[in-house]
């Protein structure tokens, strides 16, 4: 059984994840459409493993949602941090940055703690 904490987390963050990602589409110009599927489909992906993991209650479905997540929000904090780094400027990049980094180091602890019930469900 996994821990409560990280299910908790994953349904949350999942919710968040693909309720920021229409939001953030619709804002955008042309709104939904076109290519809304492909350029959403990756957070909507992690989404569904961090709903899977926590609904499965195992902590291998959970690690699985966690570290997915965990890797989309690396990749999305390296090319936010770049314009702080000497890349061309880019506005909002500290707060992208900020929030990224925080939401990464949720996802790793909750990694971290969904891989503590790996040997309880392995035995």
């Amino acid at each position: 059984m996994a821990p409560r904490a990280p299910r908790a987390l994953a349904v949350l963050v999942a919710v968040l994840l693909a309720g920021g990602e229409v939001a953030r589409r619709l804002a955008a110009p042309g709104g939904l459409f076109p290519g809304f599927i492909p350029l959403a489909l990756d957070e909507f992906a992690i989404a569904a493993a961090l709903l899977w993991g926590a609904w499965q209650g195992r902590a291998l479905p959970l690690v699985i949602g966690w570290a997915a997540c965990a890797g989309l929000l690396a990749g999305l904090l390296a090319a936010n941090a770049a314009p702080l780094l000497g890349a061309p400027p880019k506005p909002g990049a500290l707060t992208y940055t900020l929030a990224l980094s925080a939401l990464l180091l949720l996802a790793l602890w909750s990694l971290w703690r969904s891989a503590s019930g790996l040997k309880r469900d392995i035995h």
